[in-house]
């Protein structure tokens, strides 16, 4: 099996699959749970750029962690990592603004399963009679998107309630991404081994509720389909084909076909074919910190398999559901 039948079929199947389950395999980081915090302004809820972060970490032994003082970025996006349950505390400040203090608590289950706790420190300006005191994240919402020449939509208050599938626009806010940025990612899950899927996308759906996580793909999926249905699309990888893969332009490539339609179908067909046998059910076992399957034959399963165990059967359904559809309006 070449390397190009190993990639997803789609951008949201991976995000979905990295993010829906809590199960890690060998190739994930090691286990822990991730410390964000986010400076913001206290009257206008904008990022603070830049602002210096510092604090400490105190484990249920009594044993305590310095973080050293670090920049947000240009989002106000902070993070650290805890591998031990504990307590943490920071100090958020920056030129013009009020320190604020930053609190919280980590638990064994946070760390099992790479929680990652938001939280935000509203800044007020100096002067001002009090010092704002850290806020939670809402756990359905994300933080704000990052400021760029394409304007995102604002969030949507249906994206919360789940009644029925996301639009591709409320999607798309979800992930705190732009479109462009979005297309970028999906030519790039079909064409190489290891898609780079942008961080704010997996942190997005790992702050959705369960119950949300479908809906959320779904409509991932109608923005991926529409995308790669459309000239736009095959524009970009007849340029790819000819300028990163060295192709002319009707020269035929097993993995990189001519026509964009075939790759989608084969792409689509293999998703299929690989869905069908996984194992939910199958036994995985804890070893220095990441999970391994019990059965030594399954750790050989391709990505797609170990992925479409991750995201568990209901999710996988609505994918190859989804996948069904679009290779029966392809003709098969």
């Amino acid at each position: 099996m070449s390397k190009i039948e190993r990639t997803l079929f789609v951008l949201t199947a991976a995000i979905i699959i990295h993010a829906a389950g809590g199960k890690v395999f060998s190739e994930a980081p090691r286990i822990r749970a991730i410390i964000e915090i986010q400076a913001v302004d206290a009257v206008t809820g904008k990022p603070v750029p830049g602002a210096k972060v510092s604090g400490t970490f105190t484990d249920s032994a009594g044993a305590k962690t310095d973080f050293p003082a670090k920049d947000a970025n240009q989002r106000g996006l902070y993070e650290d990592y805890a591998f031990n349950p504990g307590q943490y505390s920071f100090t958020v400040a920056a030129p013009g603004f009020q320190p604020a203090k930053v609190t919280g608590e980590v638990n064994a289950t946070d760390i099992k399963i790479t929680r990652r706790l938001k939280k935000q420190a509203a800044l007020k300006k100096e002067g001002a009679p009090e010092t704002a005191a850290a806020l939670p994240v809402p756990a359905a919402l994300p933080a704000p998107a990052a400021e760029t020449k394409e304007k995102t939509p604002a969030p949507a208050a249906a994206s919360a309630q789940c009644s029925s599938p996301m639009t591709k626009d409320q999607a798309i806010n979800a992930t705190g991404m732009g479109e462009n940025v979005m297309r970028s990612a999906v030519m790039d899950t079909l064409l190489y081994e290891n898609p780079r899927v942008p961080g704010m996308i997996i942190q997005a759906v790992r702050i959705m509720p369960a119950s949300c996580r479908e809906s959320l793909l779904k409509g991932l999926l109608v923005f991926a389909k529409e995308y790669i249905s459309s000239d736009m699309f095959a524009k970009a990888y007849e340029e790819k084909r000819k300028n990163s893969l060295g192709l002319k332009p009707t020269e035929e490539n097993p993995n990189f076909p001519v026509s964009a339609k075939d790759l989608i179908k084969k792409k689509l067909q293999y998703f299929q074919s690989e869905s069908a046998s996984v194992d939910f059910e199958a036994e995985t076992v804890l070893q220095n910190g990441r999970l391994y399957f019990k059965k030594p034959e399954y750790e050989s399963k391709s990505r797609i398999w170990k992925k479409c165990f991750c995201m568990g059967p209901q999710l996988t359904k609505a994918a190859v559901n989804f996948a069904s559809e679009w290779l029966d309006s392809m003709g098969k």
